[in-house]
């Protein structure tokens, strides 16, 4: 006690003294509670690994009892083989964690059931102990996830289709393999880039807003877009565009799959064009036995008008000419109904010599005079297996592009047929010929 001026009496405030015994059992119980509620397993061992002391969530991860634990269990037998040696020599007499082992590292363990578990390990000396304590994090559900994500990129980049992943805004997070190979640029060049940037001026601008509109909305956008790489070739792709979601539905990313299906379009245009001549063959065909009927009628006067006119005579001569053209509208017909599939092309042995000599008489009538006709006719072997008609077209075709490419001006058409023997090792590539004898017909 202490007197005041006045003559008061005061008291004077005790200091909390640590040392007392209660106070260093309040101390003790917040460790001792801190060490029960902590998130890790944690527990304390003697030198031969046997646990003197551990709270409940050894229980939970091990699914030994508190009983069976507490002076009995020495969890180095808990250690999967794989991992038992590494882990002795960690924690040998006389080593001490940070000095001659390590104070953090990740093993295997068996639980009481036998499941195997991951753990990441913590361990510290308690000082003036001969005691070590160890906290046990269970990462097995994040190794698995982790795996899972390495297994999914390991398929993302060996996938043939395009994967693009951006963030909500758009902006490029993730390409794989095929992407770049798709569409030639790089991961450097288009990670962190807003994804309509690098497709800028290959797709309407109309087009990307419906896109982003659609996604963003939560919808799956998917449709075909035509897309150019860098070396200028165009490409269509098959693409679908999804949201990736988390557990609260927000959306944190926009995942794009492009699978290049260029290929395929040609071929759909090939099937369209197949269908559309199968069309056109069978109107021809329908068109060709109405000319065949209206020609048999022309043939038939034609041959009775011959057998009535002069054989000297120049009405003879004439009439002559139209039974020519008949014949050849006759042939004409033929190859339409070739064409149409209403008709098996023949191939007979045909002097090849004496259609050159009809076909250039025809010629000669439809070209102007300032065209001059030279032929050249030099060959043994001018019976050949073949269509007549279609010989006779193929050299009229060459013959009226030879007098375009003339422009109707002052010129030569040299027509030239003759012998040519191909022997084994002289074939052109990319025609399959047989050694052999030929002729060759020259425009």
């Amino acid at each position: 006690m202490a007197t005041t001026p006045s003559g008061g009496k005061t008291s004077k405030r005790k200091t909390p003294d640590h040392n007392t015994p209660n106070t260093a059992c309040s101390i003790e119980d917040k460790y001792r509670a801190a060490f029960e509620h902590t998130a890790a397993a944690t527990f304390i061992f003697d030198e031969d690994t046997t646990i003197t002391l551990a709270n409940a969530k050894v229980t939970e991860l091990t699914g030994y009892s508190a009983a069976e634990i507490a002076g009995k269990l020495k969890w180095i037998d808990l250690v999967a083989p794989g991992d038992a040696e590494r882990i002795r020599l960690y924690h040998m007499p006389g080593t001490d964690p940070g000095v001659g082992s390590p104070t953090e590292y990740e093993l295997k363990i068996y639980d009481k059931s036998g499941e195997i578990r991951d753990v990441l390990a913590h361990v510290a000396r308690i000082p003036d102990t001969g005691s070590t304590i160890a906290s046990w994090v269970d990462v097995t559900e994040r190794h698995k996830n982790e795996a899972e994500r390495i297994r999914l990129a390991t398929a993302a980049e060996q996938s043939y289709e395009s994967y693009t992943i951006t963030d909500s805004h758009g902006r490029i997070q993730y390409v794989n393999t095929a992407f770049e190979q798709m569409t030639g640029l790089s991961r450097e060049q288009v990670v962190g880039k807003r994804i309509e940037k690098i497709f800028s001026g290959q797709k309407d601008a109309d087009i990307f807003s419906i896109m982003r509109f659609s996604v963003a909305s939560g919808e799956v956008w998917s449709g075909r877009i035509t897309n150019r790489d860098t070396e200028g070739k165009v490409y269509q792709t098959e693409t679908r565009i999804s949201p990736i979601r988390d557990a609260a539905g927000k959306i944190l990313h926009f995942l794009s799959i492009k699978r290049d299906i260029s290929t395929e379009v040609q071929l759909e245009e090939q099937l369209r064009q197949a269908q559309r001549l199968q069309a056109i063959g069978t109107l021809a065909g329908g068109i060709a036995h109405d000319f065949n009927n209206i020609l048999a009628g022309i043939m038939g006067y034609t041959e009775m008008s011959l057998a009535e006119a002069p054989k000297d005579s120049d009405l003879h001569r004439k009439l002559k000419r139209v039974m020519e053209g008949c014949y050849r509208a006759r042939d004409l017909v033929h190859q339409i109904l070739a064409f149409s599939r209403q008709n098996k092309q023949e191939r007979k042995p045909v002097q090849i010599e004496l259609i050159v000599e009809e076909a250039l008489k025809l010629l000669r009538s439809t070209l102007p005079a300032s065209i001059k006709i030279l032929k050249k006719i030099e060959t043994d072997h001018s019976v050949v297996l073949a269509d007549p008609s279609r010989i006779h077209q193929v050299l009229m075709n060459l013959c009226t592009n030879a007098f375009h490419a003339m422009k109707s001006g002052p010129g030569e058409l040299y027509i030239q047929l003759g012998d040519i023997r191909i022997q084994e090792d002289k074939i052109p590539s990319g025609l399959d010929l047989a050694p052999g004898t030929y002729v060759k017909l020259v425009v």
